[in-house]
C-alpha cells in the first residue's frame, strides 16, 4: 500500500468515506439500547471531558488497537452479549479516532473505561463489602472519640437510635463520579499548562481521589449521625456534595495543579501521519463485524421456555432471563447461574432495587452454617428480609473474588440464591432448611 497523507487518505476513498461505519453505529447503538448509560452522571461527566482530555494532543496517527476491537467483535459475533458487543464498540471507535487524530492520551482511554455500564456495575457489585467496612471504621473512631456508638452490619446505633448507611447513600454513590472528576480535572489542567502527566502520575491521583472519597464518607457518615441527619432530606444530600467538594475535589485539584507543574512533560510534535499498514479492506472488516454482532445480539435475549427441576415443598416457576423462581407459603427463592468469569450477573442489590425497594441494614453474616448476606427490603410500609449467597452445590460463598478463582481453577459453575421472607425468623429457618438437605441441589 502506498503510504500517504492519513487525512488526504480519508479524503480519497477510506472508511470514514463511506456510510457503513455510520451505518454500523446506529445499528449498534439501536441494539444496545438501554444499555448504554446516557442518563448516568459519570457518562455526561464522560462526554463533557473526553473533548479536552484530546486537546492539543499531538502524537502520531496508530493502528493499536485493530486486534483487540477485532478480537472483541469476533467474541461478540459468537457469543452474543450487551458487554462484548459495547466493549467492542467503544474499541472501534478509539481505534478509528486514533487513525484520524493520533494516539489518544492515558487520560481519554481511562474516561472511556469508566463511562461504561460495567464500571457502574463492578461499583455496585463491590458496594456491599465496601459500606460494611466504612460503617465498621466510622464506630470505632466514633467511640474512640467517646461517644456511646455501636455497630451492626451497615446500622450504627447512638443512644439507643439507629442509622443505615443504605446504598443509596450519596457519599458511596460518588466513588464513581469523583474518580470521572478526577480525571476531568488532570485533562483541564494538563491543557492549561501544555503538560502531559505520565501514566504513573495519574494512577497517584485516582488512588489519592479513591483514599480522599473514603476519608470523606467516613467524616459524612459521623457528621450525619452525630447531628441526627435524617436520610432523604435536603441536608442529607447538601452535606454529601459539601464534603465531596471540600474534602476531595479541593485538595485533589492542588495536587494535580502542582504535579503537572512539577512532573508534566511537554508532548514533541508528532513525526508523521503516515497511515499504519493496515489498508482499507481490513478497516471495513470491523464495521461489517460491529453490524453481524449488533444483529446477533438480540438473539441472545430470546430465552426458549425452559422446564425448571421439581424441588419438593416449593412450586416451580418461570425462568425469566435465566433467572428461576420458586415459591413457598412462607418464602420466595431465585437462583441464577454466575455468566462466567468476567460475567455480569443478576446481583439482588440491583434486581430489588428495580422493583422499588430499598435495600436497609444490609450485613454480612453466618447463618445456617454458611456465610450470606442479609438485608432489609423497605418499600413503604412493607418490610421483607432477605439473604443471598453464592454456591457451586459444594461450597458457599459471599466473596466474588472466591467464585470466580473457583471457576478459573476448573470448579462447577456458580449461582446465586436468594431467600426471601416476611419475618427474620423464617428467613433463618428456610436457610436452615435449604442448606441442611441440599433443597436446591437439583436446581443448581
Amino acid at each position: 500500500m502506498i503510504k500517504t497523507d492519513i487525512r488526504q487518505g480519508y479524503r480519497t476513498g477510506s472508511v470514514y468515506s463511506s456510510l457503513l461505519p455510520v451505518l454500523c453505529l446506529c445499528a449498534a447503538l439501536i441494539a444496545l439500547g438501554r444499555y448504554v448509560p446516557y442518563r448516568s452522571v459519570n457518562f455526561i461527566i464522560g462526554l463533557a471531558g473526553l473533548p479536552v482530555a484530546v486537546m492539543g494532543n499531538r502524537q502520531p496517527v496508530s493502528g493499536r488497537f485493530y486486534v483487540p476491537a477485532l478480537l472483541l467483535l469476533s467474541l461478540a459475533c459468537l457469543f452474543p452479549g450487551n458487554f462484548l458487543l459495547y466493549g467492542g464498540l467503544c474499541v472501534l471507535l478509539v481505534f478509528f479516532s486514533e487513525q484520524l487524530h493520533g494516539r489518544l492520551p492515558f487520560i481519554a482511554l481511562a474516561m472511556i473505561g469508566f463511562m461504561s455500564p460495567a464500571a457502574q456495575y463492578v461499583a455496585t457489585l463491590f458496594s456491599f463489602p465496601l459500606r460494611l467496612q466504612l460503617t465498621k471504621a466510622c464506630g470505632i473512631a466514633m467511640s474512640h472519640a467517646g461517644m456511646n456508638v455501636s455497630v451492626a452490619g451497615s446500622l450504627i446505633i447512638m443512644n439507643g437510635r439507629e442509622y443505615s448507611v443504605d446504598p443509596a447513600c450519596m457519599g458511596l454513590k460518588m466513588v464513581l463520579t469523583s474518580l470521572m472528576c478526577g480525571m476531568l480535572l488532570i485533562a483541564v489542567l494538563q491543557y492549561r499548562y501544555s503538560r502531559r502527566l505520565r501514566v504513573p502520575w495519574v494512577m497517584v491521583v485516582l488512588c489519592t481521589v479513591f483514599l480522599l472519597n473514603m476519608v470523606a464518607n467516613m467524616l459524612r457518615i459521623a457528621t450525619l449521625v452525630y447531628f441526627d441527619i435524617a436520610t432523604g432530606s435536603i441536608l442529607h444530600e447538601v452535606t454529601g456534595l459539601i464534603y465531596l467538594a471540600v474534602y476531595v475535589l479541593l485538595p485533589t485539584a492542588v495536587l494535580t495543579g502542582w504535579l503537572v507543574r512539577r512532573y508534566g512533560h511537554v508532548q514533541p510534535e508528532a513525526k508523521t501521519n503516515a497511515m499504519s499498514g493496515m489498508g482499507i479492506a481490513a478497516q471495513m472488516l470491523l464495521p461489517v463485524l460491529l453490524l453481524v454482532a449488533s444483529l446477533r445480539l438480540p438473539q441472545a435475549d430470546k430465552g426458549a421456555s425452559v422446564s425448571l427441576p421439581e424441588v419438593k415443598g416449593y412450586v416451580a416457576g418461570s425462568m425469566v432471563n435465566g433467572v428461576c423462581t420458586y415459591t413457598s407459603a412462607d418464602a420466595l427463592v431465585y437462583i441464577k447461574r454466575t455468566n462466567g468469569l468476567l460475567g455480569a450477573e443478576h446481583n439482588p442489590a440491583m434486581c430489588w432495587t428495580g422493583t422499588g425497594y430499598r435495600f436497609a441494614v444490609v450485613d454480612e453474616v453466618v447463618m445456617g452454617g454458611i456465610p450470606v448476606y442479609t438485608a432489609r427490603l423497605v418499600k413503604d410500609a412493607s418490610v421483607l428480609y432477605t439473604a443471598w449467597w453464592y454456591t457451586n452445590g459444594r461450597k458457599y460463598t459471599t466473596s466474588q473474588l472466591q467464585w470466580r478463582r473457583d471457576r478459573l481453577l476448573g470448579g462447577h459453575k456458580y449461582s446465586i440464591i436468594n431467600v426471601t421472607a416476611s419475618s427474620q425468623a423464617m428467613l433463618e429457618y428456610k436457610l436452615k432448611e435449604i442448606v441442611r438437605d441440599g433443597v436446591f441441589a437439583a436446581a443448581l
